[in-house]
């Protein structure tokens, strides 16, 4: 590029918007988490704010207390999670100098209100503020997907590279039956004349499943090259030699074993490691082990076509994605064994380590690190005196999550895994409060759960899979306790055999009786017919129904409940 006067003036006006943008991000960010617990967990606010210390602190007093409909968190979530999809879906194209601009009158607006109208701000002002911070949100995460999801910098033309090396930012997963997929860093890329260029940024690699597989237990080495002798997973750095696609996305390497270049870090070596030691000891067991292995470290490699297959049919794939669940049996497990100690406080921290090192090992997935974040944001409001609504938590980690990691927001995971929680408290509790006085609170609270989880997906799954399966309301009731059996069961018997790798048949065998019974009832409940949309009109009825059927049950629920509080009162 040549430079000009005209050139360099746009340049230094652009420099200047972006950094008056960041700075007002920065003072917003601050305001917000100043006022934290005071306004953007809470339901209540006062109808006056008076400054004094501490700053902006709503009043006590009961008799100056009005209840709002929804929490400021809520409101910003919902505006930034509308926003963010919608950019996407219509495939939105924002300059940096729009970005800044529309960021900079946003800002300025919530400052503003801050500042000078926030005492006698009504309900609609103060909504409209909550709605301009998500769309600030919005417009900062689609930017940064933007960024993320652009091609390559380097000076090198792409479409003659035939190596690259690359540090792999995640662990590999299945792509069909001949590759693996796995999100990369490319750190520097060749021509096949030996022409070197240095790279930023990421995109997908492409490897044959031969050479994954291969380094797993029981693999056998099929492709030619140099013995690769690295376990694949994240923070791994090698050079592999093939080309890029057309779109500059990704990059598809050719059949022969690629080379090892060095780890990241000695702690990401470790965690490799670790999860080779694991898979070699999960060998042995057989079905059973590959089950476990699939519930604790995210790899489905050793499970069996017909058990992935009667699962996904059963509408039980989500016990098989690491989420929520396997975070809260690991935290049990661990305060269990905290409390042997006699004391609430270590069984605390010991859970709170034990789940830190479970995701870790696992992988940071987009379900695992909802559990985690949502943990963390009870544990600190435990720490400073305040209990948040678990709505607003699951609010306040997906704007989190969406601006941080904005290329999590299009895994079909992420989407599956707050969606269900939503249901969760939302269709599921509504639920509960319409028949808790009809079915025992255990059995409600299952298929409540169960049911609102199903009907808050629906539009998801029908959209991205195209069918649904609405047995696996009765089939997650009856395998989920069983399957968390199982994997408590498995993780006692991790430890004993590292202790004493003598009973190891011994666990082998009393697992894969419970995968088998397991196996059998996910085959039995997949016979069930399957709901297929085939036209766009049974797309949009299979998606509406379920999702207005909860929303009704929380209409009714409301109505109950403020029925029974009116006999309370009188």
């Amino acid at each position: 590029m040549i430079y000009t006067i005209e050139n360099l003036g746009t340049a230094f006006f652009s420099t200047v918007l972006c950094i008056i943008a960041y700075f007002l991000i920065f003072v917003v960010i601050a305001l917000l988490i100043f006022l934290y617990f005071n306004t953007v967990f809470d339901l209540t606010f006062s109808k006056s704010f008076t400054v004094s210390k501490p700053f902006l602190q709503i009043p006590t007093n009961n008799k100056n207390m009005r209840k709002e409909t929804n929490a400021p968190i809520v409101i910003i979530a919902g505006t930034l999670c509308c926003l963010f999809y919608g950019f996407y879906a219509i495939g939105f194209s924002i300059s940096g100098t729009l970005f800044t601009i529309l960021s900079i009158a946003l800002l300025f607006l919530i400052v503003f209100w801050v500042l000078f109208f926030k005492k006698r701000a009504n309900v609609l002002m103060r909504n409209g503020v909550y709605i301009a911070i998500g769309c600030v949100f919005a417009l900062f995460a689609y930017r940064f997907l933007l960024v993320l999801e652009a091609p390559p910098a380097t000076l090198a033309q792409l479409s003659k590279v035939t190596m690259i090396e690359a540090e792999l930012s995640g662990d590999p997963l299945p792509a069909g039956q001949r590759y693996y997929r796995m999100p990369v860093k490319l750190l520097r890329c060749s021509y096949a004349d030996g022409s070197s260029f240095f790279a930023r940024g990421s995109c997908m690699l492409f490897i044959p499943a031969a050479a994954v597989k291969e380094q797993y237990a029981g693999g056998i080495s099929l492709l030619r090259g140099e013995v690769f002798s690295e376990y694949y997973a994240k923070g791994l750095r090698l050079f592999v030699k093939g080309g890029f696609t057309d779109d500059e996305k990704a990059f598809f390497a050719k059949p022969v074993q690629p080379k090892f270049s060095a780890w990241n870090s000695k702690h990401e070596k470790v965690r490799a490691r670790l999860r080779f030691y694991l898979m070699y000891l999960l060998y042995e067991w057989g079905e059973a082990g590959g089950l476990l292995l699939a519930l604790l470290a995210a790899d489905k490699t050793f499970l069996t076509p017909d058990f992935a297959e009667s699962f996904k049919n059963a509408g039980l794939a989500h016990v098989l994605a690491l989420s929520g669940m396997h975070v809260s049996i690991v935290s049990l497990a661990a305060i269990r064994f905290g409390n042997i100690f006699g004391r609430k406080r270590i069984a605390i921290r010991v859970s709170l380590l034990s789940v830190l090192f479970f995701v870790w090992f696992a992988g940071t997935s987009p379900s695992l690190s909802r559990a985690l974040g949502m943990m963390l944001f009870m544990v600190l409001g435990k720490r400073f005196g305040f209990q948040p609504k678990i709505f607003s938590i699951l609010s306040a980690m997906i704007t989190v999550h969406i601006v941080f990691f904005p290329q999590d927001a299009l895994e079909l995971g992420f989407m599956l895994s707050y969606g269900a929680l939503a249901g969760i408290l939302l269709f599921g509790e509504a639920l509960i409060t319409i028949v808790k006085k009809q079915i025992p609170a255990a059995i409600a609270g299952a298929f409540a759960a169960s049911i609102g989880a199903q009907a808050f997906t629906a539009p998801i799954v029908i959209g991205f899979i195209g069918k649904i399966a609405f047995i696996g309301v009765l089939a997650s009731c009856v395998i989920s306790p069983i399957v968390s059996v199982f994997l408590i069961f498995g993780i006692a018997a991790i430890g004993i055999c590292l202790l004493l790798p003598i009973a190891s048949p011994i666990f082998s065998f009393v697992l894969n009786g419970m995968y088998h019974c397991i196996f059998f009832l996910a085959r039995s409940f997949a016979q069930f017919p399957l709901l297929e949309a085939e036209t766009i009109s049974e797309t949009v009825f299979y998606a509406i129904i379920p999702f207005a059927a909860g929303v009704s049950c929380m209409y009714i629920a409301k109505k109950i409940t403020i029925k029974r509080n009116s006999y309370e009162l009188t």
